[in-house]
């Protein structure tokens, strides 16, 4: 739903602007996605489901939208996600945590989404990605992450 959303939001705000591609009058100008799966299997921060990079131009900026859910989560665990990027040297994230627990006497599916824009650095090449931190549980998790380019 938070993907449907900001995607609605950004194109209600750039309706009739389109860059098509092309540098010159705000639009959007690519979207970059990633779909995998891993196996968080230790309570850590890392970093999953980069996109293919994009190197920005004049005047960009990127929403991000992510989402992650793990299978069989057992009761009391949770996890917690932020978008991010990776400009080739590191991974920074954006935003709050976004933390669901499973707070059931059962193990269960359990997933959590987020978004979120930052300005892009011309001449800099990024791929974004989503950050997890969860709390030590090892199950197969699915994350999606769909960043929208935009010329402001």
């Amino acid at each position: 739903m938070a993907r449907f959303v900001s995607m609605v939001v950004a194109a209600v705000v750039l309706a009739g602007c389109g860059a098509g591609g092309k540098a010159g009058p705000p639009g959007i100008l690519k979207v970059l996605t990633s779909h995998t799966s891993f196996n968080p299997s230790t309570s850590a921060t890392s970093f999953f489901c980069q996109t293919p990079t994009h190197t920005a131009g004049a005047n960009e900026a990127v929403i991000i939208d992510t989402q992650v859910d793990c299978d069989s989560v057992p009761a009391g665990a949770s996890h917690a996600i932020k978008p991010a990027y990776n400009d080739g040297v590191t991974d920074t994230d954006l935003g709050w945590w976004v933390v669901n627990t499973n707070t059931g006497a059962v193990a269960v599916e359990l997933g959590a989404w987020a978004t979120a824009y930052t300005a892009l650095t011309a001449g800099k090449t990024y791929a974004f990605e989503v950050e997890l931190l969860n709390s030590s549980f090892n199950t197969t998790c699915y994350c999606d992450v769909t960043a929208q380019v935009i010329v402001e």
